[in-house]
């Protein structure tokens, strides 16, 4: 029971004044009060004049709207849906009435109805927007994505936008995913997130705080965050925002996020800002560059290793000599197992003080690297293990074996140095058959190798003599691996790809097994910008991926870059072969991922249909997991699978995906939205009908079969409830009596059962009540000028 403050307002005389007293309290939150006021209020309009719901009365809207708000707080669910609907009586084109009748609606639980209400305040505040502010159109979006979510998955249309009679532009849904987290609603989040995956980025400027985002909250429930922050990052957003904790830097965030969640993205995007020379060797308030942080950083996600984040790193010059506050350089952090990421943080540390030595003549005043007194006491100490004379004797015999058989083997190399870029086939020959050679001397070996890897690293089109192809496995694969150091992707393609020919496919197999595939496709266009080179770059990635090449969990990026390059037969190798989701395959914005993946098959990769049975084997296997996949749905223009198939001219490939899709069960007795099914769009004598007619006459056996058992359901329900009456003691100690009445033939006169009088009275009459009952007697009201109240703004 409500108890009014009538002292509150018995002082209040005018209808001005009653509704200014309505905003005030509403301002304060203090409900009660406020819904006192309500009634007060509406107690001054005329009457006979509130049930003419044919005549706008924007005033009258305006205060059943705030009356449905202060019932909705008040926990009065049903009064507030009722005040909502007469709001929106009174003004039907009030965004904000419509808005606050599907509030009430959503907290009831009645989702489609709430869902159409949303839709109309969405409908009718854009036909009514003077301005180009989004914000209340974000929040309209919002509701109506929550209530999306709860619809029944069967019913509702393949996404959001295709229920939603305004279409809405993608830099609007960012605007709603970043609500989305800023309220850490994940769930909903995570849903908007998958839905943008189908549309098309529209890259406008944006201007959003990123360290909201950061949160390891957010990222633990929802780590596709990392991907929504690299695209505002693209759109101009500032990084340097970017932060997990006090004193922290945004590049040592995006190394603890990038930890945490498996996922490179930003900190590639900011590894190139950091290339261009800004904000270079920064610390935090300990101390700590990032080289710090990626050396004693836990990972969480093991997708990628440390050693990939440090050689990352490294390509932004960042100094491995700089000391945190312990006086501690990066490398002293590393644990001791980690020998990769020793490795790559020490030849950075080798190539930093070469360059320093180069800048710095007086080098030897220096500070040497901590690298370099452990490599020297370690030989020190294996020095110290063998005898003087043993080890000189030792050395002496070597020099002279090597003088013996190997006094032309510099020569060779010096003249191959000397000539390699005049006649580089002469010279690749000359030092293949100097590595080859049975006496080959270590230091040339090595030399020989490294002079190759650069010859080739700076070479555009050159003919590789076989010669190269012959030498020893171990060595070649250090070529390799040079050029891979050296992000030569090119030139990595052409030697493995002639390698493979010669040694056969699995010739190299794993040296691309450090290798992310995400990073290599985004450097690979960054290198080959022109369109011309696409071939070329799938191409490069199919050899990678063939070689151990790693993907991303769900290889997001990947089918985005593959889509949006037309690499066809490559997203087919990322879905079929590496585990990458369909469900992230998107090739117009009004196809779900099933529909592009029979379109793929169809029109961009014709005949292959092996990304459709992919589909097809992961919804059967979870469906859950994969409803994105359901071969059920229809795409935003209504088509299910077999209009497309019915779309398509015919060819013998078409009778075996209708064959494929009669097998799966898809509907086929489902009209689009020109009304067509798809044995419309055929000729009887096409080999298609006959297929597409077996599938028809199924949904129809079907049909029939699930309406027979909704009937024998119902049939065998109200016989339960029958029995359950039956059974009722109540019910038996009735007929009881009546069996003993007809025994002892006695007649029992009584008196009708007294009827409570059954009234259905409008809303606005209980008003009439209510407002009689707290009005006191002798109220007089003071006669008002008609003033509009002021509306409320949404929250």
């Amino acid at each position: 029971m409500i108890i009014y403050h009538s002292g509150d307002v018995d002082g209040l005389k005018t209808k001005a004044q009653l509704i200014q007293k309505v905003e005030e309290e509403m301002i304060k939150k203090d409900y009660t009060t406020a819904l006192e006021a309500c009634y007060r209020a509406l107690s001054t309009f005329d009457l006979d004049r509130m049930f003419e719901f044919d005549i706008v009365n924007t005033e009258l809207s305006c205060l059943l709207r705030n009356l449905s708000d202060c019932h909705l707080h008040l926990g009065d669910i049903q009064a507030a849906i009722n005040a909502a609907g007469d709001s929106v009586k009174y003004n039907q084109t009030c965004y904000k009435a419509h808005y606050m009748l599907g509030n009430a609606l959503l907290v009831n639980k009645s989702f489609q109805p709430a869902f159409a209400t949303f839709v109309n305040a969405l409908v009718n505040h854009c036909n009514s927007r003077t301005t180009t502010d989004i914000s209340t159109i974000v929040e309209i979006l919002k509701k109506i994505c929550l209530t999306f979510m709860r619809l029944d998955k069967q019913s509702r249309l393949v996404d959001i936008q295709a229920a939603i009679p305004v279409p809405m532009t993608y830099s609007v849904w960012v605007h709603v995913l970043y609500g989305f987290i800023l309220e850490k609603n994940l769930v909903a989040a995570n849903f908007i997130n998958k839905f943008m995956l189908t549309l098309k980025p529209d890259n406008q400027k944006m201007d959003f705080n990123l360290k909201p985002l950061c949160d390891i909250e957010v990222l633990e429930k929802f780590p596709e965050c990392m991907h929504f922050i690299a695209y505002l990052l693209r759109c101009g957003c500032i990084y340097t925002a970017l932060s997990t904790q006090e004193g922290d830097t945004f590049i040592n965030a995006a190394v603890r996020m990038t930890f945490f969640t498996g996922i490179p993205e930003v900190l590639n995007i900011l590894c190139h800002c950091l290339q261009a020379g800004q904000h270079s060797n920064i610390t935090d308030r300990e101390g700590n560059s990032c080289l710090h942080i990626a050396a004693a950083q836990k990972i969480e996600k093991p997708v990628i290793a440390r050693h990939e984040v440090i050689q990352l790193l490294m390509t932004t010059h960042i100094s491995p000599f700089l000391k945190n506050k312990d006086g501690k350089y990066a490398i002293d952090l590393l644990h001791k197992e980690d020998k990769r990421s020793r490795k790559f943080l020490q030849k950075h540390m080798k190539i930093m003080a070469a360059a320093k030595d180069v800048n710095n003549p007086d080098h030897h005043d220096r500070e040497s690297s901590p690298a370099t007194p452990k490599i020297t006491e370690h030989d020190a100490l294996l020095k110290q293990k063998q005898p003087t004379d043993e080890r000189m004797k030792n050395d002496d015999r070597q020099n002279d074996t090597v003088e013996d058989k190997c006094n032309t083997c510099q020569e060779t190399f010096d003249r191959c140095k000397a000539c390699i870029l005049e006649k580089p086939s002469l010279a690749l020959k000359d030092l293949s058959k100097l590595i080859k050679s049975k006496h080959r001397h270590k230091q040339i070996e090595e030399a020989s190798v490294v002079l190759i890897a650069d010859f080739l690293a700076e070479s555009k089109d050159i003919d590789i003599p076989d010669d190269l192809f012959k030498i020893p496995q171990k060595l070649f694969t250090k070529i390799v691996q040079n050029l891979v150091d050296q992000e030569k992707w090119k030139q990595i393609y052409e030697l493995v790809t002639k390698h493979n020919i010669v040694h056969g496919t699995t010739s190299l197999a794993g040296f691309a097994s450090e290798i992310r595939t995400e990073i290599l496709i985004s450097q690979l266009i960054k290198d080959f910008p022109n369109e011309k080179s696409s071939k070329l770059i799938e191409e490069i990635v199919n050899c990678f991926l063939r070689n151990g090449g790693t993907v991303e969990p769900g290889g997001a990026i990947c089918i985005r870059h593959a889509v949006a390059r037309q690499w066809y037969q490559l997203i087919n190798t990322l879905i079929c072969y590496h585990n990458c989701d369909p469900q992230h395959l998107s090739l117009d914005s009004c196809s779900t991922p099933v529909h592009s993946a029979l379109i793929l098959g169809l029109q961009k990769d014709p005949g292959n249909f092996s990304v459709l049975r992919k589909c097809f084997e992961l919804y059967a296997k979870n469906p859950n997991k994969y409803g994105r996949l359901d071969h059920k749905q229809k795409n935003r223009n209504g088509d299910t699978l077999f209009h497309l198939v019915a779309k398509e001219p015919f060819n013998p490939k078409l009778k075996q995906v209708a064959e494929l899709l009669k097998q799966k069960h898809v509907p086929c007795k489902e009209q689009n939205k020109d009304g067509k099914l798809p044995l419309d769009y055929l000729k009887a004598s096409d080999p298609r009908y006959k297929i597409l007619h077996k599938a028809v006459e199924y949904d129809t056996i079907q049909l029939k079969t699930a309406e027979k058992q909704k009937k024998s359901n119902d049939e065998h329900s109200i016989n339960k409830q029958i029995v359950a009456i039956k059974k009722n003691p109540l019910v038996v100690n009735m007929e009881r009596k009546k069996d003993e009445l007809k025994q002892n033939d006695k007649i029992i006169d009584s008196k009708p059962i007294k009827q409570h009088k059954i009234t259905t009275e409008s809303y606005l009459s209980q008003i009439e009540k209510q407002i009689d009952s707290i009005t006191p007697k002798g109220f007089i009201l003071e006669p008002s000028s008609v003033d509009m109240c002021k509306e409320i703004n949404m929250n």
